[in-house]
């Protein structure tokens, strides 16, 4: 789950373990399971690996998942790279 929290007076989205609820921290720890259901509608979970696995049949590594993100909302190329030097604030979460 994306959630929004408030540290030295910043405002940061964090992704948090929709099983545990936990945050995760290290983007290799984490996985998307989703299901497929026959009228087409489509849910996930974002949880960590191992304990946190929801056993769904389909998943993808939490770090390809946010780089498809990234790339269908057009934050890509010029426009990741301008974005990536306006959030160096961000290292300090």
């Amino acid at each position: 789950m994306i959630e929004l929290i408030r540290k030295n007076g910043v405002t940061a989205p964090i992704i948090t373990c929709d099983q545990c609820s936990k945050r995760i921290k290290d983007v290799s720890m984490g996985m998307v399971f989703f299901s497929i259901f026959n009228d087409g509608e489509i849910s996930y979970r974002i949880c960590h690996k191992g304990n946190c696995d929801t056993g769904e049949p389909c998943s993808q590594e939490l770090s390809h998942f946010l780089v498809w993100l990234l790339s269908n909302v057009g934050l890509k190329g010029e426009k990741l790279d301008k974005a990536i030097k306006s959030a160096k604030i961000m290292e300090l979460i």
